[in-house]
């Protein structure tokens, strides 16, 4: 029987109806016009639509979709719209290469046909319903493959379709993106084995390979674990039933993963290289232990709020309640245990089998070795393999029910079973209870109604499977039915659909600054309160310094770490995906941040002082007609701005003017600024105040200053108190931030000393990757003027720097700035080095005047390249040849699979036909003879 086709009968198409039923019921307020599946509730907390939005956050534990998966598939949508296949995002991290982030979902097929045809807010729950139906099709063709009934195959359906793993991540695309695709992968091997065909191992490889674009690495693997577990299985158990060693699963296997692996080079291989270059790093044993699913949290299998639930009432749980929540229905669970027992079926033992495998290795037992050795494992977390829980636990689920259809004589088996298995839970409920007695007595009026809710289920359950045999399709049905409500009552209000009216609304901050059309980068400031969030700005076309990511480029995140590593907010400061500042350093400059959004008016300082020698002591300067009086000081900050000089007045009348003149490095050196003040307007005694632009690069530079009068009358220039004589009296001022204004509750300050996205130096300094950071924000260091670099330049090139002046003419114009290309005009009066502050990455590839240049890192994590003097057209060009690799491999392997598939699907057409015309030769003969 096991290379027959299975006939599809009314019953199987009224099931596939019914999964399409359920998966739009379960998305119905979503699906419907003007509504979306997406966290946006959470906007009346966060500045400045806390000012805006008036509706409240029906579960706080969303927020992921809300600040990451909408604005990157916000992105891809525009970005296509726009006629660019986006591999780099420069809207996040100073530039990150979405190319090999797999949460970005790049590659993915249905991603790309829902932005062409779909909004990214309509795409959301249009791709989550189709997800549904694929995984509920493919789930139900698997089962009824494996000859299970149609009723039971549908039992099995429900509980993975509709699992609380699926429900908690449904609106994190990438997770159920991957999973979806799990029972097919399946479904086309056994196809494989079943027919001794070729096509549909390459078909399951294929998908396979749609599960890796999926976007959820770890997903994918533990899949393809999953399948090599099972290929194991169907290995012995051929090889026992033929009594010779088979290999034949082995191979479909082996071939099902070359196929996938092939399909998801494109995606894998850029992955590869940003994973060796993020801030995930390969986790020890203890580590990868500490990861693992709480023991206490089993109980949540039966009794899904066991601890509580963020949406109807508070959680209490040990670890965060997505993470732990994999609940398949409370009367599926001890069906898929009793299966071990009740089917006689080796395929039904294995699920079961793999159930409790699957249990012990995600609660880290000694099982955990396993897959502890195998590669890549430990970048993982051990907690996210209970997502494989449902589906060995609803296809068990459907072989115990199909085998409680058909015992008939053996009742008590049924039972004893049963009872055993349920009173196990019960036991495990009692010990948790017990272990956890003082927050069980805090919580109880919470908990008891969902273990009379547990219980009722239990006992339908029992009295179903007392009469099964009798009625099955009746009871079947029934117990459907009775699973379909348990899991949509529960799961269906998690996930809340909100209106479209609410996304991301325009808003008075972001429409302030998209008045500026220059480069720039915004540095909101997570202080109090949350204000945008990570990658939110990037939805309105603006760049912002951090972001939110699983992988992130780890020099720059520790670069970004170096300058401030503040983080306010509680729930922010342990996500290590996460990067967010909560203050404001001047050193933000180097990554041109120019505007800096609080949710209330900063405390930390505005203006910084360089400079102060008070006090008016005898004897002072005499200043007269024709005279000059200096004073040379070092500036500790950037953005000095504004010098007070204090002095008395000596006679009438008083002079005509005074001028003040400020140099930098020396007297008659580089004029700053050049200012004249009416002497009418002078008191007997107090401060001349000279404020000019502020000076982005004075810090650590020294400056002279010098007053000069006109006309008649003279004033004394005080002598600082408690100094040396010839000290004279005054102070110096640096800007740090201005504010520029405030709308909808959020201040907007501006930084004056911001340096341009692109922008000259002529000094150099080469420092170890260990020393960079801390001479990068050494106080003696100047960002502005100097650049650290890790190796020395050729030769020549650091010679001519070394009689390069500090300062110069030297400009930078950035003439294109797009996703893949950005292109500078750079005049040099002399030799120096261009700086682009965007996130420095393989692919970038750079010309000179259309010649190829070195590309260097700069600065720890930046970009730069080095310029002689002249006018210079400068290309940076994303050309990542992972990508392109990776791409070969997949059009190589698309086009293998295809034509090996062709090529059996035609020598099987072509074999079939050969015994008939063998038959009518043989008849035609016998007439003739």
């Amino acid at each position: 029987m096991s290379g027959q086709r299975l006939p599809l009968e009314h019953s199987d198409l009224l099931c596939l109806f019914i999964i399409v039923i359920l998966a739009a019921l379960f998305l119905s307020p979503a699906l419907q016009p003007g509504y979306t599946l997406l966290p946006l509730g959470v906007e009346g907390g966060i500045a400045p639509w806390h000012k805006q939005v008036t509706q409240q956050a029906k579960n706080l534990l969303l927020s992921d979709p809300f600040y990451t998966f909408y604005p990157r598939r916000c992105f891809f949508t525009t970005s296509l719209r726009h006629g660019v296949y986006p591999l780099w995002n420069p809207y996040v991290f100073a530039g990150h290469p979405v190319v090999g982030d797999t949460a970005a979902q790049t590659f993915y097929p249905p991603n790309l046909v829902a932005a062409l045809f779909l909004s990214a807010a309509r795409a959301v729950p249009t791709l989550a319903w189709f997800h549904l139906i694929l995984t509920g099709f493919s789930m139900f063709a698997f089962l009824r493959l494996l000859h299970l009934q149609p009723g039971t195959a549908l039992f099995g359906t429900v509980a993975w379709m509709l699992n609380g793993n699926t429900v908690v991540w449904l609106e994190n695309p990438h997770r159920l993106s991957t999973l979806a695709w799990m029972p097919a992968i399946f479904l086309f091997y056994e196809l494989a084995l079943q027919r001794r065909q070729t096509w549909p191992g390459v078909v399951s490889g294929f998908l396979y390979g749609f599960s890796i674009l999926g976007g959820h690495t770890q997903h994918a693997l533990g899949l393809g674990l999953s399948l090599s577990a099972y290929a194991i299985f169907r290995t012995v158990s051929l090889s026992l039933r033929e009594r010779r060693l088979v290999w034949r699963p082995v191979v479909a296997a082996a071939m099902v993963g070359l196929f996938g692996v092939g399909v998801g080079a494109v995606q894998l291989l850029p992955t590869l290289q940003l994973a060796r270059m993020s801030h995930r790093h390969v986790m020890s044993i203890e580590q990868f232990l500490v990861t693992r699913w709480p023991l206490k949290h089993i109980v949540g299998l039966w009794i899904p709020d066991f601890y509580g639930n963020p949406v109807r009432f508070p959680y209490w749980g040990g670890r965060n309640y997505a993470e732990v929540t994999a609940y398949y229905g409370a009367l599926t669970f001890p069906l898929s245990l009793a299966a071990l027992v009740w089917s006689r079926r080796p395929k039904g033992r294995f699920f079961s089998i793999a159930l409790l495998l699957n249990l012990l290795v995600t609660l880290g037992t000694p099982a955990v070795w396993l897959v502890l050795w195998l590669p890549w494992t430990r970048y993982f977390r051990l907690i996210s393999l209970i997502a494989y829980l449902p589906f060995f636990g609803g296809v068990a689920a459907a072989f115990g029910l199909e085998a409680a259809t058909r015992v008939d004589n053996q009742r008590w088996k049924i039972w004893a079973t049963f009872l055993l298995a349920l009173g196990g839970l019960v036991v495990t409920t009692v010990i948790v209870a017990v272990d956890n007695a003082g927050e069980v007595s805090a919580h109880w009026t919470e908990i008891n109604p969902y273990l009379w809710r547990t219980g009722a289920i239990w006992l339908i359950g029992l009295v179903g499977l007392l009469l099964v045999h009798r009625w099955p399709v009746l009871v079947t049905s029934l117990l459907v039915l009775l699973l379909a409500i348990d899991l949509i009552q529960w799961g269906m209000p998690f996930n809340p659909a909100n209106s479209l009216d609410i996304l991301y609304p325009d808003n008075e901050v972001t429409d302030w600054l998209r008045q500026d059309s220059s480069l720039y980068r915004v540095l909101p400031l997570q202080t109090d309160r949350v204000i945008f969030g990570p990658n939110v700005l990037s939805v309105f076309g603006l760049h912002e310094t951090g972001g939110y990511s699983s992988l992130m480029i780890e020099r720059y995140k520790e670069l970004v770490k170096a300058i401030d590593s503040e983080v306010s907010i509680w729930w922010m400061r342990p996500n290590s995906n996460m990067l967010v500042n909560s203050r404001f350093d001047p050193l933000f400059s180097l990554l041109n941040v120019k505007y800096i959004l609080t949710t209330h008016q900063l405390e930390q300082p505005l203006i910084s002082v360089d400079a102060a020698f008070p006090g008016c002591a005898e004897p002072g300067l005499s200043l007269k007609a024709g005279s000059r009086s200096t004073q040379t000081f070092r500036a500790l900050y950037p953005g000095l701005n504004r010098v007070d000089v204090e002095f008395v007045r000596t006679s009438d009348p008083v002079a005509q003017s005074v001028r003040f003149l400020l140099w930098r490095d020396r007297q008659e050196g580089d004029l700053v600024a050049d200012i004249t003040a009416d002497g009418e307007n002078l008191l007997e005694q107090g401060l001349l105040v000279f404020f000019f632009a502020p000076v982005a690069d004075s810090s650590g530079q020294t400056f002279v200053w010098a007053l000069e009068t006109e006309g008649e009358g003279n004033i004394t220039v005080c002598q600082a108190e408690g100094e040396p004589s010839g000290q004279l009296a005054f102070k110096a001022y640096s800007t740090q931030l201005q504010l520029a204004d405030i709308r909808q509750g959020v201040w907007i300050y501006e930084n004056p000393n911001v340096l341009p996205r692109a922008y000259i130096v002529h000094k150099v300094e080469i420092a170890p990757d260990s020393a960079v950071l801390e001479r990068l924000i050494s106080s003696d260091f100047n960002v502005w003027t100097t650049v650290l670099i890790g190796e020395p330049l050729l030769p020549e090139q650091m010679a001519a720097l070394e009689v390069a002046p500090l300062r110069s003419d030297s400009t930078a114009r950035i003439t294109h700035y797009g996703l893949h290309r950005v292109e500078v005009e750079a005049e040099m009066t002399s030799p120096g080095l261009l700086v682009l502050s965007d996130a420095y990455y393989p692919g970038w590839e750079i010309t000179v005047d259309n010649v190829p240049a070195s590309l260097l890192r700069v600065n720890y994590a930046l970009r730069g390249v080095y310029l002689p003097a002249g006018t210079h057209h400068v290309v940076f060009r994303f050309i990542p040849r992972v990508f392109y690799v990776g791409l070969i491999l997949t059009g190589v392997t698309l086009a293998c699979g295809a034509g090996i598939s062709l090529w059996e699907v035609r020598y099987q057409a072509k074999k079939a036909k050969i015994p008939k015309l063998t038959h009518r030769v043989d008849r035609s003969d016998k007439e003739t003879s």
